[in-house]
């Protein structure tokens, strides 16, 4: 495991210290859960960008005429094929 340090204002150290202790943890475990959380909401935001830019590509797709004519099952079957080889 990996050790962190950081530095800060004796105001925000203590004002750190009362909020982990509101929640009934240590400095450590209050600022990892938040860094956990602040990571989570990344890694959302992030998948939710290329869902956005999946689903733009395909709208435009469909403007343009370019549709399929097989079903959502099809569609699913031939990939589950495709990842199960």
């Amino acid at each position: 495991m990996t050790k962190v340090s950081i530095e800060i204002s004796d105001n925000d150290h203590e004002r750190l210290v009362r909020l982990a202790k509101d929640e009934g943890k240590s400095v450590s475990e209050f600022v990892l859960d938040r860094l956990k959380i602040a990571m989570a909401e990344r890694a959302d935001a992030d998948d939710l960008k290329q869902l956005e830019t999946i689903l733009d590509d395909r709208l435009r797709q469909a403007a343009s005429g370019k549709v399929s004519d097989r079903s959502v099952a099809d569609i699913f079957e031939s990939a589950r094929l495709e990842n199960n080889g």
